[in-house]
């Protein structure tokens, strides 16, 4: 008798588990499901990097002659890359043959007005190639030198290149200027970035419905222009939303967004049917 009242009592509680954790799911996404509307806060524009025109002519360099670097011909040089986040390598490598000449590699941190105030690295000899690595520091400045010097040490010609290293995060909301429509209203999607990079997306996106405990795709025949949208810290996107195949329901438009740093994320505003 015993056993049948705990194998009783052991029943009801399951039971019980069970209900709650079902009127929990309906009521509220998993973690894993569920997608904010805003990442970060403002405040991150005005580290925004404008790069320049000349960069050349902004730095205390000799001044690039053509001798050696040229657009066909001569010296060439890649570096990894301009926007790159910190710590990264940094590589330069001469296209042609250079034993014959000294090479003065160089790589100065800068200000916001171009001026030197740090050199990370150095390295003057008959090489190639040159490898460094930048600092643990974001939303910084370098630039990346490149001498050719004669026979008495004399600069013949001069290659400067410019990295900048941003935050590497992601400021951004998106917005819906209705929570519940009908099936005449229209619907506007805005995506505000709030820096410290430029945003990249296009005019896309995507809905999904709540089920009641998970949200569901919904795969509608809608065609999207295949063009590329940045928006600058500071300013917005907005999108008028096509949703005359949705019925009734709640439901989440979905927006993707990448950063300079090829940081990415979604982003969710939901809106209800009636």
């Amino acid at each position: 008798m015993k056993l049948k009242k705990i194998m009783a009592f052991f029943m009801f509680a399951l039971l019980a588990l069970s209900g709650c954790s079902t009127k929990e799911a309906q009521g509220s996404a998993s973690a894993e499901d569920q997608l904010p509307s805003q990442i970060g806060a403002p405040g991150k524009e005005h580290e925004y990097f404008v790069w320049p025109g000349n960069i050349h002519k902004k730095t205390e360099y000799g001044p690039h002659t053509g001798k050696y670097f040229k657009r066909r011909g001569g010296f060439h040089f890649d570096t990894s890359g301009y926007y790159m986040s910190a710590k990264s390598p940094v590589h330069a490598v001469l296209k042609v043959s250079s034993a014959e000449k000294t090479i003065r590699y160089q790589l100065t941190e800068r200000d916001r007005n171009y001026k030197k105030f740090k050199l990370i690295a150095e390295k003057t000899a008959k090489m190639e190639n040159f490898s460094t690595g930048l600092p643990d520091k974001e939303n910084a400045l370098y630039v990346l030198s490149i001498e050719i010097l004669g026979d008495k040490g004399q600069v013949e010609d001069t290659a400067v290149e410019l990295i900048y290293v941003p935050t590497a995060e992601i400021n951004a909301k998106v917005s819906l200027n209705k929570k519940q429509i009908t099936k005449s209203d229209s619907l506007q999607l805005t995506l505000e970035n709030y820096g410290p990079q430029e945003l990249l997306t296009g005019v896309s996106y995507h809905y999904e419905k709540w089920t009641g405990w998970k949200w569901k795709l919904v795969n509608l025949d809608m065609a999207f222009n295949s063009v590329g949208v940045n928006i600058l810290p500071g300013e917005s996107q907005t999108l008028t939303l096509n949703t005359s195949e949705l019925p009734a329901g709640k439901y989440r438009v979905v927006k993707d967004v990448q950063n300079e740093l090829n940081m990415k994320a979604d982003l969710a505003a939901e809106f209800e049917i009636k």
